[in-house]
């Protein structure tokens, strides 16, 4: 599964992707979790050559979005003049802002594909709660 990382639509960076991906290479628990994290350099018309544009990381299982989320949401913490990250997973797509528990479970949400609802309460279309058979 392939995550992406970048600053935020409208965000200068003045090394803050350089600092995320070193940050990431250096989490033990992103190491634990994927296969490789790497840096990518823009390579459209009017980039600076050699500026880093997004960040791939490949990783082995969903538990590796929990690793991701929240070392971004540390490296947040840690920066006063850190940016907003954009993560995304095929088409979904959510920026993480701070380093808040709220926005890293609000990111998983997102990225793992929950319907809004997904608490073990919320009833299925037949009225019914969530796992519960029809009666024989």
């Amino acid at each position: 599964m392939e995550i992406t990382l970048r600053l935020a639509e409208g965000s200068a960076d003045d090394g803050a992707l350089a600092s995320l991906l070193t940050w990431l290479r250096t989490d033990a628990s992103v190491a634990r979790h994927t296969e490789s994290v790497e840096g990518y350099e823009a390579r459209r018309q009017g980039a600076l050559d050699g500026a880093l544009e997004t960040i791939g990381v490949v990783a082995t299982h969903l538990e590796a979005l929990t690793a991701i989320a929240v070392s971004v949401a540390a490296w947040l913490q840690g920066h006063q003049r850190a940016q907003p990250v954009r993560m995304a997973r095929e088409e979904r797509i959510v920026v993480i802002t701070d380093g808040s528990e709220e926005s890293v479970a609000a990111a998983l949400r997102v990225l793992d594909g929950a319907p809004e609802d997904a608490s073990p309460d919320a009833a299925e279309p037949s009225g019914r709660p969530r796992g519960e058979a029809d009666a024989p």
